[in-house]
């Protein structure tokens, strides 16, 4: 099966059950399954490593020459514009480290809240309120909160 052909199936069952649901939920989520980004640049990363190793393998094969051969096998002498081609991959693989890095950092942030979001703070909190109220500091600070609130 096509993916057009399932695009053009699975769009009217989607919308039918969107209207069927709005009438009554106001909690409806549709969402949408994705190639994980971080394995979409390790790809792009690896391409562009690829490309720079063959640009830099025809360099140096063609070193000895002076001249490059180009696309209809006759020699020219394009040392500037490869090594430019060089630089511009070298910066495109800059860019993927600094893509592939965000990602990481955003995956470590989403890791740190799930485990804050799981976590039980109510023996916590129930601890902490019993020791203010053991040193006599808890009453002080509920008639702060009250006259800040009341303020």
């Amino acid at each position: 099966m096509r993916q057009e052909n399932w695009l053009e199936k699975i769009c009217p069952i989607i919308q039918e059950r969107i209207e069927t649901y709005s009438r009554s939920e106001i909690r409806f989520n549709l969402l949408g399954l994705i190639k994980n980004r971080v394995d979409l640049l390790q790809s792009e990363l690896t391409e562009a490593k690829k490309r720079k190793m063959q640009l830099e393998e025809t360099e140096d094969g063609q070193a000895g020459s002076g001249l490059a051969r180009d696309g209809n096998g006759e020699g020219s002498n394009d040392g500037g514009s490869r090594a430019s081609k060089i630089a511009k991959i070298e910066g495109e693989i800059s860019n993927i480290n600094d893509k592939i890095a965000v990602e990481e950092e955003k995956r470590k942030a989403w890791k740190d809240e799930n485990i804050r979001r799981k976590h039980n703070y109510i023996p916590f909190l129930f601890n902490f309120l019993k020791i203010l109220a053991e040193k006599n500091k808890l009453k002080p600070l509920i008639e702060k909160a009250q006259e800040l609130q009341t303020a």
